[in-house]
């Protein structure tokens, strides 16, 4: 969507751990789509990755339905890796950081109701 709504987009950069095949299909449109396979956790490659950008939409988080994540791997992504999404920001003068929180900002399941654990 945001490819089809903002003309002056130039470049849309993907940084995830797991990156998806999908993202192929956005390469053969008229903005630069590049993917970056990287980790929030770490510092390092969140800056480099963001570098020359002037706006961040910041969506990365784990949500543990299942149980099988520990405390503190959840803590290190959402909170030490948001940290360094802001981090960056400010060392690379991003301009305009989006952050989205969690998933419940993208509306109700398929069903039509509101997320309930991750459902």
């Amino acid at each position: 969507m945001l490819l089809e709504r903002e003309p002056r987009l130039r470049e849309l950069r993907v940084f995830d751990l797991h990156l998806s095949s999908w993202l192929e299909e956005l390469k053969a449109g008229p903005v630069q789509v590049t993917a970056i396979q990287g980790d929030v956790t770490q510092a390092h490659e969140v800056a480099a990755a963001m570098s020359g950008s002037h706006v961040v939409i910041h969506t990365a988080g784990l949500v543990d339905v299942f149980g099988k994540a520990s405390p503190k791997t959840i803590h290190k992504v959402n909170v030490q890796g948001t940290q360094n999404v802001i981090d960056a920001c400010v060392q690379t003068g991003t301009q305009y950081l989006v952050y989205t929180s969690s998933m419940e900002v993208v509306g109700p399941n398929i069903k039509g109701h509101p997320f309930y654990r991750g459902n």
